[in-house]
């Protein structure tokens, strides 16, 4: 008995908690200035609205779990953890497909630019476009597209960044580039 009522004071402090912080973290998203989208962790308010959304959910599993019988609360948290389990999965595969296209991306540019070693290139590639039409970019994925992204891809190529710089035309360009600069238009299929 005092398990239990230790048990549903916890229950209640999670979804106190979740719920107090999803709803103040909606008061200040909704009253900033930054524009909603669905791909991520570039504004602190949406990432604490995934937070304390997270902990409500667990505080409901929790309230589900202790309120429900013992044959009901096997197939729900069964359920549960299948579906956590698929889209974990289809993330998993959204990154590998993001990394492979990073590579390929940048494998093209190097191709292109043939066999110079110091390079300044700026990248046309429709990344919106390609982030709504592919199927493979779930959640908008790391592909690149700020020009501090490129170093370590420049790395992975096995080239120098330091003499190399690649910028996407979408992002921020710095007003002085080194040249030589090579301008390439990709279109991704």
């Amino acid at each position: 008995m005092v398990y239990k009522a230790k048990l549903e004071y916890k229950v209640k402090k999670f979804l106190i908690i979740g719920g107090l912080g999803s709803v103040f973290s909606l008061v200040i998203f909704v009253f900033s200035s930054y524009i909603p989208n669905m791909f991520g962790f570039e504004n602190r308010n949406l990432g604490a609205l995934r937070l304390f959304f997270s902990i409500l959910l667990i505080g409901l599993i929790m309230l589900c779990t202790t309120r429900l019988s013992y044959k009901f609360q096997k197939p729900i948290l069964l359920f549960i953890f299948l579906l956590f389990n698929i889209s974990s999965i289809s993330i998993k595969n959204a990154w590998v497909y993001a990394a492979y296209f990073n590579d390929k991306l940048f494998s093209d540019i190097f191709k292109e630019a043939g066999n110079c070693k110091e390079f300044t290139t700026i990248v046309d590639y429709d990344i919106y476009n390609v982030v709504k039409s592919d199927p493979h970019l779930i959640l908008r994925e790391p592909i690149f597209y700020h020009s501090y992204e490129s170093a370590f891809l420049i790395l992975k190529q096995h080239k120098n960044p330091k003499k190399i710089k690649v910028y996407n035309i979408e992002s921020k360009i710095p007003q002085s580039i080194p040249s030589p600069i090579i301008k390439i238009k990709k279109i991704i299929t």
